[in-house]
């Protein structure tokens, strides 16, 4: 993490946090397109940091799901996390809709071709849809 000091002028706030009070993610997320970087600005003891994400290594199907009026693909990826018991990897998938092509979606998931209407994250399920 580094503290923030200032943003470059080509950086803009693409998106406030859909998802405030779910799984702890909070904040803002900056696209810098001409450099291809991913921040997530987090607030820890009055100071705001930017912390700078990894892209998701999605893999697109060609698997379909009708989610409200919208055409959704599915696109699959896993993290590996390490506890007490061990090393787990989990799955998350989601279901992205082209229709809508900005690459955002809950939970701080993104990157895909379209906006992620649902994620379903080792078992949480997160929608878009009211």
């Amino acid at each position: 993490m580094q503290k923030i000091k200032s943003l470059n002028n080509n950086t803009s706030p693409v998106l406030k946090a859909m998802t405030e009070g779910i799984i702890d993610f909070r904040g803002v997320i900056y696209y810098d397109k001409a450099s291809d970087i991913i921040l997530h600005e987090k607030e820890f003891a009055g100071v705001n940091y930017l912390i700078k994400r990894n892209k998701i290594d999605w893999n697109l199907t060609n698997d379909t799901l009708k989610i409200d009026n919208y055409l959704c693909y599915k696109a699959t990826t896993t993290y590996t996390i390490e506890n007490t018991k061990g090393k787990h990897t989990l799955e998350v998938i989601a279901w992205y809709t082209p229709e809508i092509p900005i690459p955002y979606g809950p939970d701080g998931y993104d990157g895909l071709p379209g906006l992620i209407l649902q994620l379903d994250n080792n078992g949480i399920l997160t929608s878009l849809k009211k």
